[in-house]
Formats: C-alpha cells, structure tokens, sequence
C-alpha cells in the first residue's frame, strides 16, 4: 500500500473509536510500499531526538550489514535494536528493525513501542524508506527494493 492509502485506513480505524481526547490503536499493522516522491518531500522532525535517531538508525543497519547480510543475504540475523536516548535500559519508540532478503528483494520489518500519528507518523514512515534506501545502496548484488512491514504496539493520537 502507499502512505495515503494506509493513512486513510487509519483514519477510519480511529473514527471508528470513541470521541475521547486520547485514542489508541493497539496493535497496528501495515506493509508500505517504497515510494521515491514520499521519500524525496521535506518533512520535518517532531523533535530534535528524531534526526538524531534518523541518522543512528540508516548507520545501525549498514554496520549491521557489514557484520551479517555481507556474507549471508538470506541472513535472518540483520537486526537493529534502538534503545531510548539517554537511557540505555529502555526501547526506544522505534525499537527493532530487521532487514530481510527473499526473492532478490531487500524486506524491513520495524516493530514500533510507541508511535504519535499526529507529530511522527510521516516523519517516522520516510525514515523506515531511507534505511531501506540506504543499505541498499550498500549492496552489491542485483537486488530490488521490497516492502516495509510495520508492527506499531501503541499508535496513538490527541484529539
């Protein structure tokens, strides 16, 4: 699916919720297609943390690369854990990545804590299409951009 099509799924998820100030989608589920005009619009960070852990994360999975899928693309073990910023002890909101190759296509499969579809759900979704993106461009192999299959725990608005 494309972002505006999982956005507007999500739209009649939380109108189908009741009209309180806080509503939360428990246990979400989408895949995303990669999308060069998505990724190529300026969207800004919610927080100054979120460039941060946007660089942390694209650099992650390439040393995750280098360590694993370099010399086993069918690897299963091409997993990035994030902790919180400033506390080791704690997953961060986006806490597992997992990058994928089947079928000559590079998967990544996010598990996401806790996710603000007000302040970071755009923001959040182009970061998944640059890891994607970006150890991609590390490979070399003919290998084709795949999907991007997201698992949100918590997705949650205020209204």
């Amino acid at each position: 699916m494309n972002i505006n099509e999982i956005k507007y799924d999500i739209k009649v998820a939380f109108d189908r919720l009741d009209e309180s100030e806080y509503q939360e989608l428990y246990n979400y589920n989408y895949t995303l297609d990669y999308d060069e005009e998505f990724l190529a619009e300026e969207i800004k960070p919610n927080l100054r943390g979120d460039l941060k852990e946007r660089v942390e994360l694209c650099t992650d999975a390439v040393k995750s690369y280098e360590k694993f899928m370099k010399h086993d693309l069918e690897t299963r073990q091409c997993v990035i854990f994030k902790t919180y910023q400033g506390n080791s002890e704690l997953a961060a909101c986006l806490s597992l990545l997992q990058l994928i190759v089947r079928n000559g296509k590079l998967d990544l499969h996010v598990f996401t804590r806790s996710q603000n579809y007000n302040n970071n759900f755009d923001y959040d979704n182009q970061t998944y299409m640059m890891v994607l993106q970006y150890v991609l461009g590390f490979i070399n192999q003919d290998i084709e951009v795949g999907k991007i299959h997201v698992h949100v725990t918590s997705l949650h608005r205020y209204c």
